[in-house]
C-alpha cells in the first residue's frame, strides 16, 4: 500500500486549503495509507523565515510514518521552507518522492502574487522582468513584510536551492504551467485541474433552482473582496454608469463596498458571505459573472462555476482568468488597464441571451482529479533516483 503524507499551512480556508482536502480524499480513495501534517502554534517573524518547529516535526513525521510520496501545497505562510530541508535530510536515506501543487507563485517570487508595490500601487511581475530590484516592493503592508519576504525566498531557493528537493509540480492551469517554466524551475510541471465538486449538482441546479426575487440585478460577483481582486474599482465604473450589480462575498474592502451599495442602493445590493449551498441556488437568476481580478491568477474556478449556472463570463484578458474564462462557451475579456473595456466587455455579454456552458466540464469533475493524481504518483514512483544539488 501506497504511504502519502499530504502537507499544508492549514487544514481549511481557501480555494488551496479545499484543494487540499480534495486531494486528501482522492488519496484515501485510491487505496492509499493517508497522514497529513498541517501547522499549529503561533508563528513569528524568525519562524516565518525558517521554522526549527516544523523542521523537527517534519523530521519526525517522516521516520516515523516513512511515505512513499510527500505531497506539498502551500507551505510558506506558517510552516516555513524548513520543511524542505527535513525533505532533503530524510532522502539522503530513504527513497521519498516529492510532489508540490502550486497555488501560487510562491517558488519564483517574493511575493507569491508574482505583484511588486510601487507607490503602494501594485504591477504584476513577468518572466522578462528581474524578480528581485532595489527598492522594489513585495508587500503591500510595509518594507518590513517585504523583507520578511525577501529574506526567507533568498535563504530557501537562492541560498539553499530547496526548489530541488521537488520531484514534480502540479500546475492547476496552461497559465501556471507556462510562467515556472519561464521562470525556470528546476523540476518538470504537469497540469491536473482543480475540481469542482459542486459541478455534478450545479447542471442538475440550473434546471431546477430559480430565484422569484424580482429585484435581482443582472451581474454579480462573488468571492473574497480583497484589494487584488478589483471589486471595488469594478462596481465604482459599472454603478458610474447604469450597470446595476449583486455582490456576495467578504474582505478587507466590505466595508467600502457596503458603502459604494449605499450610495447606488438603487442597483448595488451587497448580501455578505453566504453558504455556498444558498450561493449556487441564487447563480441561475443572474445573466452575467464579473470577475474583476487585477492580479495574475492561476485558476479561479470561480469562473467555472459561474458557467456552470449558465452565467455569461466577464474577466480581464491576463492569466488564468483568461484561460478559465476560454474554457467556456461563453465570455468577454477586457483590457484590466480600460474602463471603457470593461463597460463594453459587460455591455456585451448583456446581450447575450445564450446560457454559458463549460465546454469539457468533465475536467472539472473530482472523479477526474482522482485520476489525473493516480497517474501523477505513479509517474514520480516509477522515476529513478532523485538527484539533488546538495
Amino acid at each position: 500500500m501506497t504511504r502519502v503524507l499530504h502537507v499544508s499551512d492549514y487544514e481549511t480556508g481557501g480555494g488551496a486549503e479545499s484543494v487540499f482536502q480534495d486531494t486528501i480524499a482522492s488519496s484515501r480513495a485510491l487505496g492509499h495509507r493517508v497522514e497529513t501534517l498541517t501547522a499549529n502554534g503561533r508563528r513569528n517573524a524568525l519562524s516565518y523565515v525558517w521554522s526549527w518547529k516544523s523542521y523537527n516535526r517534519m523530521q519526525q513525521v517522516l521516520r516515523q510514518f516513512k511515505p512513499d510520496i510527500v505531497h506539498l501545497h502551500n507551505y510558506y505562510h506558517a510552516l516555513s521552507p524548513s520543511i524542505l530541508q527535513a525533505l532533503r535530510q530524510h532522502r539522503k536515506s530513504h527513497g521519498v518522492k516529492v510532489v508540490y501543487t502550486a497555488h501560487d507563485y510562491h517558488l519564483v517570487s517574493p511575493n507569491s502574487g508574482l505583484q511588486i508595490f510601487r507607490h503602494d500601487k501594485p504591477r504584476n511581475v513577468t518572466p522578462s522582468s528581474p524578480v528581485l530590484r532595489n527598492l522594489w516592493r513585495f508587500d503591500s503592508r510595509s518594507p518590513l513584510y517585504s523583507a520578511l519576504k525577501v529574506t526567507q525566498w533568498l535563504i530557501a531557493y537562492k541560498f539553499l536551492r530547496l526548489d530541488h528537493v521537488l520531484d514534480l509540480i502540479v500546475a492547476p492551469s496552461e497559465f501556471m504551467r507556462s510562467v515556472l517554466e519561464e521562470f525556470q524551475v528546476p523540476t518538470g510541471v504537469t497540469v491536473i485541474r482543480n475540481p469542482v465538486p459542486s459541478s455534478d449538482a450545479a447542471l442538475q441546479d440550473r434546471q431546477t433552482t430559480q430565484s422569484s426575487d424580482p429585484h435581482l440585478n443582472s451581474v454579480t460577483y462573488f468571492g473574497r473582496i480583497e484589494p487584488e481582486k478589483g471589486v471595488l474599482d469594478a462596481l465604482r465604473i459599472l454603478l458610474e454608469n447604469g450597470i446595476g450589480v449583486d455582490v456576495f462575498g467578504a474582505g478587507s474592502d466590505t466595508n467600502k463596498v457596503m458603502e459604494l451599495c449605499e450610495t447606488y442602493a438603487s442597483s448595488c445590493r451587497y448580501f455578505g458571505p453566504v453558504k455556498r449551498s444558498e450561493l449556487f441556488a441564487r447563480l441561475s437568476s443572474y445573466n452575467v459573472l464579473i470577475y474583476p481580478s487585477q492580479w495574475l491568477e492561476n485558476a479561479p474556478l470561480a469562473i467555472i462555476e459561474g458557467a456552470l449556472h449558465g452565467l455569461r463570463i466577464v474577466a480581464p484578458n491576463i492569466g488564468g482568468c483568461a484561460e478559465m474564462a476560454r474554457l467556456t462557451s461563453g465570455y468577454n475579456l477586457y483590457d484590466p488597464e480600460s474602463a471603457g473595456s470593461l463597460l463594453r466587455a459587460v455591455s456585451a455579454a448583456l446581450e447575450q441571451t445564450e446560457e454559458n456552458q463549460v465546454l469539457d466540464p468533465d475536467r472539472f469533475l473530482l472523479s477526474t482529479y482522482r485520476h489525473d493524481l493516480s497517474e501523477t504518483y505513479s509517474i514520480v514512483q516509477s522515476a529513478g533516483t532523485h538527484r539533488d544539488v546538495r
